[in-house]
């Protein structure tokens, strides 16, 4: 399903880009379909980079990844992200504060359900929401301080399972 062969990831620093850190080094593995799969390491590691990679979030330095035999980069993100979804240590980074937090299901809706009724769509959000604990009248119209960590990590897995995800990277999970 998920091929990581010989992925490094290097990041340019010191003035003016002179030197190279590298973050990831020479890292293979493979996960199929029903598996889980840990990584564990110290913190600095490279765990959240490997992650952001596989989510195309970073691309690697050398190395491939491919997905169901297909290399990464070349995959439209559209049909990658209906079936690779994330989750991040650090739930506040993935909401703007400015919008209230049933706005992560509204920026899918047209993407990915475009014909869907206004009734279908609520039907299957608050579906989403009741499948990972979260009361959908308790927590979709809250701005995201509203909230506590754990449930704007639940509400991105629950816009995940809205999608037909065959892989979620958790960097961290509740």
């Amino acid at each position: 399903m998920l091929k990581l062969d010989r992925v490094s990831k290097s990041f340019r620093v010191g003035i003016f880009g002179g030197s190279d850190l590298p973050a990831v080094n020479d890292v293979s593995f493979e996960v199929g379909a029903g598996e889980v799969v840990s990584l564990i390491g110290e913190s600095g590691s490279g765990k959240t980079t490997i992650g952001r990679m596989i989510l195309r979030l970073a691309s690697a330095t050398r190395g491939t990844i491919t997905y169901e035999g297909r290399d990464i980069v070349g995959e439209p993100r559209k049909a990658y992200y209906r079936h690779v979804q994330g989750i991040f240590q650090d739930p506040f980074s993935s909401y703007n504060p400015i919008y209230k937090a049933d706005h992560v299901f509204a920026m899918i809706r047209p993407v990915y359900f475009p014909g869907l009724s206004g009734a279908e769509w609520s039907a299957r959000v608050g579906a989403s929401l009741e499948d990972v604990g979260l009361a959908p009248e308790q927590v979709l119209h809250k701005y995201p301080h509203q909230l506590s960590g754990g449930q704007l990590q639940r509400l991105l897995i629950a816009r995940a399972l809205l999608l037909d995800i065959r892989m979620l990277v958790a960097d961290e999970p509740p």
